[in-house]
């Protein structure tokens, strides 16, 4: 149980590590990210609606359009920047999550 927890205690470590090395490299990708992608309030209000809890009927109802303009979006976001959004289906319905 001991080593355990070490080892554990050593994987926190590593991580809160990494967080820091890669901090400058995260906030221009961020930023990259943001000018070509969030271009309008829509967009942006959708990216952050994106938090793996809602579907896209969700998202569209919160920001204040259609479901398919949300998948749009996405299908966007997917195919420009595939590594920042992770989707979760459950029958019909998508579950998209943004990853940064």
């Amino acid at each position: 149980m001991q080593e355990e927890d070490e080892s554990l205690e050593l994987l926190r470590e590593a991580v809160r590590l990494l967080r820091i090395l890669v901090r400058p490299q995260m906030i221009e990708l961020r930023e990259r990210f943001a000018s070509a992608m969030l271009g309008s309030a829509k967009r942006r209000q959708m990216w952050q609606c994106m938090d793996g809890n809602r579907n896209l009927t969700d998202i569209g109802r919160k920001v204040g359009t259609s479901a398919e303009a949300v998948r749009q979006f996405l299908v966007d976001v997917e195919t420009k920047w595939p590594d920042v959004v992770e989707v979760k289906k459950s029958g019909a319905a998508m579950f998209p999550r943004a990853l940064m």
